[in-house]
């Protein structure tokens, strides 16, 4: 119980926050403790946070003074913080510092951290999670090179790319105190974090005396990396890699000037631009700004401040996106020039719209969506575990079909249909089984002859060696249901059936291949393209038509290495696709054109928390943009979605109140 409020007072909290401003010391500096910096913020799968922080338990408050990593845990989206707590104690004879936390797509959390022992030793250590974050393995150190040295890196750098690859780029030189001359290099892990290597390119800005130092990374859409650097030059560097880290381009200077002080970049996920976060300054480090790049980082607009009271310096910040908001953390330090010795952490949490400015907002065109969360109720729960629905409307009436089971993946799957007039009241209207047979995903639609078509995915998980199959039932009522029987080929997944001009056309998957089918009858299914696509694992697909009768394919992939969605575009008679990466993980993909001509994309999302989450998706620009997270969270996703009378009602399964349950949302889009 305490899990199901605290997600749903989080996700009501960031619900609620609309436009505001959150900002506040979240670790205030006080007696024995002048300092709280370099700070990293992780959502967790039941919507908390966890702050971790360096917090130096001591009235110094130079790098070299005792600290551990502290943590607190808000539930309510940073409104409020629980009790202070130590996630990594102190192994180090000088501190441990710079927490680093990254969730891995397959959901295991790494946490870095340097442990120092003095100024010629410092070494990056990783720790590893599987149980989101509860527990971790022992610390491990990576094999730096050379060793002892004083190897460091900044906290909130470390990235996964989409291959798969985690990067973590590091500083060092012998000795810190006798040799202030940084050159950077990266390493990266190619087994999620158990094993590590060094690039081949050390990275170095001979004409800044301090050298190349505290480096961040960032993928591109090109499929290169971009590293940039601290310097004392005036300048922020940058330097490339075509080969996912191993080897890089010698540091140039960039456009973004900057004093001898860190900055931080990352994607928005909702527009695909990079977020810089530095001081627009060549001197010191005040004020902390904002400034965007549409071109991959060739260009910057300044945005706007993100903090100017002149009472404080400000450096060192995360990012991280959570739903439509942007959380930050950062330390204010004394103003610039005072002799002071105190640096209080500070977290701020701003929407979307604020990241922009007020002068420099874009305007709300027909891509933009402005939805409203009308109600959220529970419809059914009585299974073990209820999941995978679709929904539609037939006859004057709705209908919702899932799978009931004892868990998500048993060989006791049957097909549950609820039918209710005014989507309130629901009845069960029929419950198909398969002996020996696990049907899964349901799916619902209306043939041109006016009937009710269900189709599912049976497995025989107690018969080894007999083949799975696609098969399908009709209706005239939704409660009487003719015997079902296969269709398309043995062991392939046909997902979600889609008609158009009297043709009903499928997406078919196994872990071999991907095809297309056609039928005109919903019965007899015929390959029309044998190989859709190749790359990473690409499964569910939901197929939709415009009116010129051009097709669009939203398509999940979990590929070892490749996990983002595709979206692909085709003209009749539909044997050649053009395909465009989304650049964002999904499950359970669905689909809906509105009566204007925006797509809305039903999908789960992984990045941030797993949750079901409307999208608006721009088949032009290749580009899916989050807009609303509905009330949802662990185990979630597989929605149906009809438009009706200004309404988008949406059918999906989460576990988030516990017992995987199904669920039914109404979103006025304007």
């Amino acid at each position: 119980m305490r899990r199901r409020a605290a997600f749903l007072l989080a996700w009501a909290a960031l619900a609620a926050a609309g436009q505001d401003v959150l900002e506040y010391l979240v670790a205030p500096a006080r007696p024995g403790n002048r300092r709280n910096s370099e700070a990293d913020l992780l959502p967790l799968r039941d919507g908390r946070l966890l702050l971790a922080w360096t917090s130096f338990s001591t009235d110094q408050a130079e790098d070299w003074a005792p600290a551990s990593i502290a943590a607190r845990l808000s539930e309510d989206g940073g409104r409020s913080w629980g009790p202070q707590f130590i996630l990594q104690e102190n192994i180090g004879r000088m501190n441990v510092m710079e927490p680093d936390l990254l969730r891995l797509r397959s959901g295991k959390v790494l946490l870095f951290f340097c442990r120092k022992n003095s100024p010629a030793d410092c070494l990056p250590m990783v720790r590893i999670s599987q149980d989101d974050a509860r527990t971790f393995s022992p610390p491990a150190p990576l094999p730096v090179q050379p060793y002892p040295s004083y190897t460091g890196f900044n906290h909130d750098r470390a990235i996964q790319l989409r291959s798969g690859r985690v990067l973590l780029p590091v500083f060092f030189t012998g000795d810190y105190r006798r040799d202030p001359h940084i050159r950077s290099r990266v390493y990266y892990s190619d087994d999620e974090g158990r094993t590590w290597r060094a690039s081949r390119t050390v990275l170095d800005v001979p004409e800044s005396r301090a050298g190349a130092q505290e480096p961040g990374v960032v993928e591109l859409r090109d499929g290169r990396v971009m590293l940039w650097l601290r310097t004392d030059t005036g300048r922020m560097y940058q330097a490339f890699s075509s080969d996912r880290g191993e080897s890089w381009t010698t540091p140039e200077p960039s456009p973004v000037v900057s004093p001898l002080s860190p900055q931080s970049i990352k994607r928005i996920p909702w527009s695909g631009e990079l977020l810089l976060v530095w001081n627009n300054s060549d001197k010191q480090r005040f004020p902390l700004s904002l400034a965007l790049s549409r071109d991959e980082g060739r260009s910057w607009t300044l945005a706007r401040n993100l903090d100017e009271d002149p009472a404080h310096t400000y450096a060192y910040t995360s990012i991280e996106f959570v739903g439509r908001r942007v959380l930050f953390t950062y330390y204010a330090g004394p103003p610039a020039g005072a002799r002071g010795h105190d640096w209080s952490l500070k977290f701020k949490s701003v929407p979307a719209e604020w990241l922009y400015g007020s002068e420099n907002r874009p305007p709300l065109g027909k891509a933009a969506v402005r939805a409203e969360l009308i109600e959220v109720r529970k419809i059914w729960d009585r299974a073990p575990h209820n999941a995978f629905t679709d929904l539609i409307r037939f006859r004057g009436r709705w209908f919702c079909a899932f799978r009931e089971a004892s868990r998500h993946v048993s060989p006791d799957g049957a097909l549950r249909v609820l039918v209710s007039r005014d989507g309130r009241r629901w009845e069960s209207a029929a419950l198909i089984s398969l002996p020996g047979r696990d049907l899964r995903d349901p799916k619902l639609a209306e043939t041109p002859q006016g009937r009710l078509m269900l189709t599912t995915y049976a497995v025989a998980r107690e018969t080894p060696g007999m083949p799975a199959e696609s098969r399908v039932w009709f209706s005239r009522d939704g409660r009487r249901w003719e015997s079902g029987e296969p269709i398309g080929e043995p062991n392939f997944w046909l997902w979600r059936i889609t008609w158009r001009d009297g043709e009903a056309y499928s997406v078919g998957y196994n872990r071999e291949a991907i095809r297309l089918y056609r039928s005109t009858d919903g019965r007899n299914f015929q390959v029309l393209v044998p190989t859709l696509y190749q790359a990473g694992f690409p499964n569910e697909a939901t197929l939709r038509f415009l009116p010129d009768r051009s097709a669009l394919c939203l398509l999940r992939r979990d590929g070892n290495g490749e996990q983002s969605a595709l979206l692909g575009t085709a003209r009749p008679p539909y044997r050649e696709w053009s395909w465009k990466d989304l650049g964002v993980r999904i499950g359970g993909p669905n689909l809906i054109r509105l009566p204007d001509g925006r797509w809305i994309a039903a999908v789960r999302l992984h990045d941030g928390g797993t949750r079901t989450s409307l999208c608006l998706l721009d088949p032009a620009a290749g580009r899916l943009e989050e807009f609303l997270r509905l009330p949802s969270g662990r185990d979630t996703s597989y929605a149906g979605l009809v438009f009706r009378r200004g309404l988008l009602w949406v059918s999906y399964y989460s576990s988030h109140e516990g017992r995987a349950s199904i669920y039914l949302a109404k979103v006025r889009i304007q």
